[in-house]
């Protein structure tokens, strides 16, 4: 097997278990017995060390940049140990634990296996994204068949299939070959952040806290208040994804004219509009068409947000740029939104936290307007960056 398709494998498969783990991990505490509030602690535990360990990501990979597949082996090590331990009746607080491990081991295999495959793409003068459309390829099948596996009382045969996709990467990972280091320039500077590029952060905070409830309760929402069977919630998820991986592709076509400015504000207004849809449609074909909007409120909304951080921070701090960015939208907001739901849940119901939803996005864009209204007024037009 060449070292191209053992790459294309392990997104694949990393990504496999990804796809179960997003969707239906809520499903599957719920099986376990976790009240709702309890759920959305747990979900909070992914997002919780995403905050803590991507700011220290760089870090990592500078200390350990002869050798990072070795730190992928450990990692995934861990990954599979604390999920073996789920098969144990866990109390609530030993599981907090667990999954604590499981999500911190987690969250460090992505960026090193990104790091990896850039470094393995330059060296064989390769596209990184012919390789990473594997892993959306995984997260896409595992969507739409991780439902099936529910056919049990307790989710015995689904979190099997997750703990032996876990086992699978390791072999997978120890067969990557690594060639070249890669190695941002000026490292991780860590100059104190001017006002626009905290402007900047807070904006992608509120937009993905508006995607909490969505992340943690939609595929019960589906469920409960729809009647719609696991099996086909699989496929609500799917073609989001679908609709988020056709925007990428004709990215550059459809939004040549528009700035990252605009396409932020874009995203965000949709954004609020997609969530006060789902709390008032609760219509089979109704959510589907509405989940279409993912396209524009994760997709478009992130390569634009790839954009800003580019023009935000100069080329010596910009490895810094892109961890403060991961780490406030996909680590301090999952952690603020999910802790917020976990609170309103028994006060204002799923729907209600729907509604929550969607103000998030209309707070993101009056703290944006400030950074709007100031490239207005230096007449600075930032473009997107079409190699994303």
């Amino acid at each position: 097997m060449n070292q191209k398709l053992r790459y294309s494998l392990a997104f694949f498969i990393f990504y496999l278990s990804f796809g179960l783990l997003i969707p239906f991990f809520p499903v599957l505490f719920q099986k376990m017995g976790y009240s709702p509030s309890q759920i959305a602690l747990l979900s909070s535990l992914q997002p919780f060390f995403l905050m803590i360990f991507s700011p220290i990501s760089g870090y990592f990979l500078s200390k350990y940049k002869k050798s990072p597949q070795k730190l992928i082996l450990i990692t995934a090590l861990i990954t599979l140990f604390t999920c073996s331990l789920l098969f144990l009746n866990l109390s609530f607080t030993i599981a907090m634990i667990a999954f604590g491990f499981h999500f911190a081991a987690r969250v460090i295999i992505n960026p090193l296996l990104d790091c990896l495959t850039v470094s393995f793409t330059s060296i064989r003068n390769l596209e990184y994204g012919k390789i990473r459309i594997y892993g959306s390829f995984g997260f896409l099948i595992a969507s739409y068949f991780g439902g099936f596996l529910f056919f049990d009382d307790n989710g015995f045969y689904f979190l099997i299939t997750y703990t032996f996709l876990i086992a699978l990467c390791i072999p997978v990972f120890y067969s990557l070959k690594e060639e070249g280091l890669f190695e941002t320039k000026g490292g991780m500077q860590t100059a104190k952040l001017n006002s626009r590029q905290i402007t900047f952060l807070i904006c992608a905070v509120f937009m993905n806290i508006s995607h909490c409830t969505y992340f943690v309760y939609y595929s019960i929402f589906l469920k409960e208040e729809m009647s719609i069977s696991f099996q086909n919630i699989g496929f609500f998820w799917v073609f989001a994804v679908l609709c988020e991986m056709i925007l990428m592709q004709f990215y550059s076509k459809w939004f040549k004219n528009f700035s990252s400015n605009s396409i932020i504000l874009l995203s965000l207004v949709i954004a609020s509009i997609r969530w006060a849809l789902v709390a008032f449609i609760p219509v089979y074909w109704g959510q589907l068409l509405i989940q279409a909007c993912h396209a524009f409120t994760f997709a478009a909304f992130h390569l634009a947000s790839m954009d800003k951080v580019k023009e935000l921070f100069p080329l010596e701090s910009q490895s810094y740029g892109f961890t403060l960015y991961n780490a406030a939208s996909f680590g301090v907001s999952g952690v603020i939104g999910n802790l917020l739901i976990a609170y309103l849940y028994n006060i204002i119901g799923i729907h209600g936290l729907f509604l929550f939803s969607a103000l998030m996005p209309i707070l993101g864009i009056l703290v944006y307007l400030k950074e709007v209204f100031y490239t207005k007024k230096l007449k600075i037009y930032p473009s997107p960056d079409f190699r994303y």
